[in-house]
């Protein structure tokens, strides 16, 4: 410091807005890609647009005791509810989003045994292999070790290796549907069976197909039962903000019981201040998020929703069928919950991606053990889009091919 003054920055002296929002609209145009629509889960329609609106008329309140922030949430638990086939009474838990979803399932996990296990000194959770790393974030930070057991041939969780790898410290054990890394879904049945003869908890990380499978089964596509029906499930995950299509930053839990949810629940009065008590991670939230997943669950409605998985089925298929036809490619799995997971031999991924991602083709994931790409489709209802985005994909292949 120079004369008792800081080191000047930018921030020194306020600016006026419109130089700020020149500035703002100079670096979306930077960040503006060729592709305005690519195969994504979401669509930036007027659903979306209308439920941004809603949420800017609440922006940065916090208070959850609002009319409308009440009126979010019941409405928003009791969809997820009706969808889980929950009772009426299961604890649900609004979160800012899958990882804090998980995290508190296995907090949930973890104190209930401390209280019915106690000799268990080092807690053991077991898993897949492609299931989620939030779940080994939760791990690591709750102090519970992580097992992953192999996959079987078609990229599921073996209940098999779950079952062999269960030791005295074992606690819970994890079912995805599907998971992000293969887009199969974990035969949740067999998962939960193995759960409730072990005493163990069974958590359904449903965080991206929670929204989408049960119309998918409606539909009448194979998929594993996965909900509170299911004996044995004791907690489910799933993100409004993927299949439920609302903007993003919020996820419920679930619990099947409502005596669990002491196991959640964060309370503290070893302080000078009032009692503390909640049943989720985050401090002080604001409600923007809840009135958004409102706005684009009442828009969508339960027709709407299934005529979207309708759509993204129909999508999938279709980018399957195309993707399948690239020279060298390998489509890895049949198209079972919005994923196409497939290789293309020859071509540096990495390479690929960012060629990718510079059109504006952004939303995909890269595998590595198969060297591989997955990608998710949406309900677009423009199959040029898919055919723009192979096409694409065909080009770079060509370009990039060692």
């Amino acid at each position: 410091m120079r004369d008792g003054r800081r080191n000047a920055t930018v921030f020194d002296h306020g600016d006026d807005w419109d130089d700020i929002a020149r500035e703002l609209d100079q670096a979306l145009e930077a960040d503006r890609p060729p592709r305005a629509e690519t195969v994504a889960i979401r669509l930036k329609d007027q659903v979306w647009r209308n439920a941004c609106a809603a949420a800017a008329t609440v922006a940065g309140d916090y208070d959850w005791s609002a009319p409308i922030a009440r009126k979010a949430r019941d409405e928003l638990v009791s969809f997820a509810r009706a969808l889980l086939h929950a009772p009426a009474d299961a604890p649900a838990t609004l979160t800012t989003g899958g990882t804090e979803s998980v995290f508190l399932a296995v907090k949930a996990a973890r104190d209930w045994a401390r209280a019915s296990k106690p000799e268990i000194a080092a807690p053991v959770m077991l898993m897949g292999r492609s299931a989620h790393p939030c779940l080994s974030k939760a791990a690591q930070n709750l102090g519970v070790r992580e097992v992953r057991v192999p996959l079987t041939h078609d990229h599921r969780a073996d209940p098999a290796a779950l079952r062999q790898a269960i030791t005295p410290d074992a606690i819970m054990v994890v079912a995805s549907l599907p998971s992000d890394s293969r887009g199969m879904c974990d035969d949740v049945p067999a998962i939960a069976s193995i759960a409730r003869e072990s005493g163990l908890w069974c958590h359904v990380d449903a965080c991206l197909g929670g929204f989408l499978v049960p119309y998918l089964k409606r539909l009448g596509h194979d998929l594993p039962d996965f909900d509170f029906r299911v004996p044995g499930v004791r907690s489910i995950s799933l993100d409004q903000h993927k299949y439920a299509y609302a903007p993003t930053g919020i996820s419920t839990l679930m619990l099947r019981d409502t005596a669990d949810l002491a196991h959640q629940r964060f309370a503290f009065d070893g302080w000078d201040g009032p009692a503390k008590s909640y049943d989720y991670f985050a401090g002080t939230r604001p409600i923007e998020a809840a009135v958004a997943a409102w706005a684009t669950m009442r828009q969508i409605g339960d027709d709407g929703y299934l005529e979207r998985a309708r759509l993204v089925q129909s999508n999938t298929e279709h980018l399957f069928a195309e993707i399948a036809k690239l020279p060298g490619a390998r489509v890895l799995n049949r198209p079972e919950a919005g994923a196409v997971h497939f290789s293309l031999e020859g071509v540096p991924l990495d390479k690929l991606a960012a060629e990718l991602r510079a059109l504006g083709h952004r939303r995909f994931n890269l595998t590595t053990d198969p060297a591989a790409m997955i990608v998710y489709a949406g309900p677009l209802s423009d199959a040029r889009v898919i055919e723009t985005y192979v096409a694409d994909l065909k080009d770079l292949t060509t370009r990039l091919r060692l």
